[in-house]
């Protein structure tokens, strides 16, 4: 049996993404929500003569994770959708590198609330309702949560496990709940 500490033990002691994941989704209460005051916020915007809405850039922690959205982007909605649909950034873990992450709409049965640090490949996080009728939107519900940073911490990684130096260091923010 071997027991994995994350303690400085002079030696290099290698974690997966879903373990790294998992602690991070421990600091944030195993909550999901967008990061406060980085980029647009994942802000949606749209037009009653449009099936399309626009989502700002900015960054999200979903199950632990850090997603990074860095330029705007566009959905195109279906018409004639009168009981509502959610937005979600959808993570889809069985995706390959780099694609993981994509805006969708679902309805309610629809919504992915699967542990990806755990059995689970999909996750949604909701960012809002949105009804349409066949020339445009009609009604938008805003159901983002947006938290923000009270000091936290960051991780710096510089190495791959093979010792050699990445290109860029990777940043891992944690960024903890504010007490209401």
């Amino acid at each position: 049996m071997a027991i994995k500490v994350m303690a400085d033990s002079g030696g290099t002691v290698t974690y997966s993404a879903a373990e790294i994941g998992s602690a991070f989704n421990t600091f944030a209460s195993g909550n999901d929500y967008i990061i406060e005051g980085i980029g647009g916020e994942l802000e949606l915007t749209y037009s009653s003569t449009s099936l399309n809405v626009s989502i700002a850039s900015g960054r999200a922690m979903v199950c632990g994770r850090l997603v990074t959205i860095d330029s705007a982007e566009s959905l195109a909605i279906g018409s004639g959708l009168t009981d509502g649909v959610y937005v979600v950034l959808r993570v889809d873990m069985s995706m390959p590198i780099g694609s993981e992450g994509f805006f969708t709409y679902v309805t309610q049965a629809q919504i992915k609330e699967e542990d990806i640090n755990g059995s689970g490949v999909q996750h949604d996080l909701i960012l809002g309702f949105i009804k349409s009728d066949t020339s445009g939107i009609t009604s938008y519900n805003d159901q983002r949560i947006i938290q923000g940073a009270t000091g936290g911490s960051k991780f710096r990684i510089t190495k791959y496990d093979d010792e050699t130096l990445l290109a860029e260091p990777l940043v891992f923010e944690i960024v903890v709940k504010k007490e209401s």
